[in-house]
């Protein structure tokens, strides 16, 4: 009889330490099993052929066929024939005293990888393994695992092999015996290069059969059993899938960082000036965008896509970049960043900024008295703004603001822009209130001045005392008083006599008056002169 195993897993091959659903998994008796809506991670090849794996009531489609029968016999239903040997709950075994075959067909979307191991070489001169004709060539299922355009077999050692079904349409079918019709000595049908069906089959008289006269046994495991997503598993592409179990890398895309902005902080400079223009610029890294450079280039008359700059991949918004532009030619220059990827060398992003770099110029002052820019240097003669009370006339320069209305109260003859709002008619004061002059109280008295004549202390001498004005007279009120007054006495030197005149200043007029005063000098004299007479007497 015959043995068929299912195709689960597509083009990546298990082997005993593979990574399988994500994990690295050592051969063991327990398969792993992944997206079938299992219980438990892994299950036995007993469990998929009986329908009992935990959390599901899916099986593996398979028959067995016993020698004289024609009959199909199942594993379904949780009991396996009782003339099936199992060494272990995960391995088949099929030797020619045995008289069964064995059938496990594969499902759709499914991947499902079996270890078929014998005691002969797999391929070769007396070899147990079927043979295919590929590419013009007859090739041993041994030549095929050994071929990495195979990713449905693979090669564990001279004696053991892995065969991935993937579809419904594939098998493994296994006849010790030769003499157990329907299914085939040893036939497998799968998935080889470019998507193309193979089927490998004992098509040599002269080849070993799988057990000759009771010998060779070979047996047959469940590696591992998992729904099949498809999907990018190139970890650095764009549309990575992690959920991914079955390579479809030809949909892997790498799109390239954008870049999101890119800017410089002046973009007009003079030849020969010392000056630098400093860039900034930022990456677009959402949605899986990446790149392995960024780069800085500069076109003009001079110089053609000139690298000035460069940063490594990943980088975003670093530090601004500062070059200094004096030596760079009259006219137009570009700069322009471009983020690049290797892994997609045609999907370049780049920006530009153009750059106008004028020739030298003569230095010229400003000559406007009245401008905020007044005496400066610049190539323009550039003046700036006006000073408060002044206006941009028709002449380029800077003039005093007035009412310039020849009549008007408020006519400014010194104006040269007029400005209505400054105009206004007289008798707008006739309703004005009158304000009256307020003064401050006097002020201390000052010191004596020195008498005019040091030697004999006579002569004369001053001091002097002050109002402040705290409010101006205006509309018609009284005016202020006097603000001032100072003092002056004269002295005779020849009698001695004091004479004190007070003089006042008034803000509104140059008037002013004068007090005399006499102090009695005569009598004190006297006095003097009789007391130095009592004294000589005695």
């Amino acid at each position: 009889m015959g043995f068929s195993v299912g195709d689960i897993f597509g083009k990546n091959f298990l082997s005993a330490d593979t990574i399988i659903g994500g994990q690295k998994k050592t051969f063991k008796a327990d398969a792993i099993i992944s997206g079938i809506g299992a219980g438990a991670s892994t299950a036995t090849f007993r469990q998929a052929l009986t329908h009992t794996i935990p959390g599901t009531s899916q099986g593996i489609s398979h028959f067995f066929k016993k020698g004289g029968s024609s009959s199909h016999y199942h594993g379904a239903g949780g009991n396996m024939p009782s003339f099936v040997v199992m060494p272990d709950d995960n391995t088949v075994e099929l030797t020619a005293g045995h008289d069964y075959g064995f059938n496990l067909t594969g499902a759709n979307g499914n991947k499902m990888i079996y270890r078929i191991h014998a005691n002969k070489k797999l391929g070769g001169s007396g070899h147990v393994g079927p043979a295919t004709s590929y590419n013009g060539n007859t090739i041993s299922i041994l030549t095929a695992a050994n071929s990495s355009a195979w990713e449905n077999i693979k090669k564990i050692d001279d004696n053991t092999v892995e065969v991935a079904l993937t579809q419904g349409a594939h098998y493994i079918s296994l006849d010790p015996g030769a003499r157990v019709s329907g299914i085939g000595t040893f036939t497998i049908k799968l998935e080889g290069p470019n998507g193309q069906t193979f089927t490998f089959a004992r098509n040599n008289s002269s080849a070993e059969r799988i057990s000759a006269k009771g010998g060779t046994p070979v047996t047959i495991s469940l590696v591992s059993w998992i729904k099949i997503v498809e999907g990018c598993m190139l970890s650095d592409a764009s549309n990575y899938n992690s959920n991914a179990n079955e390579p479809k890398n030809s949909t892997c895309a790498y799109n390239v960082a954008k870049i999101e902005s890119f800017t410089a902080n002046k973009t007009v400079f003079t030849q020969g000036v010392s000056d630098s223009i400093t860039f900034d610029w930022t990456l677009d890294f959402s949605n899986g965008r990446n790149n392995s450079s960024t780069k800085l280039f500069m076109s003009n008359n001079s110089v053609q896509n000139t690298e000035i700059k460069a940063w490594s991949a990943g980088v975003n918004n670093p530090t601004p970049f500062s070059y200094n532009v004096s030596a760079l030619p009259v006219g137009k220059t570009v700069f322009k960043l471009v983020s690049s990827w290797d892994k997609n060398p045609n999907d370049d992003q780049s920006s530009t900024i153009e750059v106008t770099i004028n020739p030298a110029e003569t230095r010229i002052a400003c000559e406007d008295p009245n401008a905020s820019k007044y005496g400066e240097l610049s190539s323009s003669g550039d003046c700036g703004s006006c000073n408060d009370g002044f206006s941009l006339h028709t002449d380029g320069l800077c003039q005093k603001v007035g009412c310039t209305t020849e009549g008007n109260y408020n006519y400014d003859e010194t104006a040269v822009v007029h400005d209505e709002s400054m105009c206004y008619d007289d008798t707008d004061d006739d309703n004005l209130e009158p304000v009256d002059c307020e003064l401050s109280e006097w002020s201390e008295w000052s010191e004596w001045s020195e008498w005019s004549d040091t030697e004999t202390a006579s002569g004369t001498r001053t001091r002097n005392r002050t109002k402040t004005v705290l409010t101006d007279v205006a509309d018609g009120g009284a005016e202020c008083g006097p603000t001032e007054e100072t003092e002056t006495e004269t002295k005779d030197p020849e009698t001695g006599e004091i004479t004190t005149t007070t003089n006042t200043d008034q803000i509104s007029s140059s008037s002013s008056t004068a007090t005399e005063t006499s102090f009695p000098i005569i009598p004190v004299l006297g006095g003097v002169l009789l007391l130095g007479v009592l004294l000589l007497r005695r």
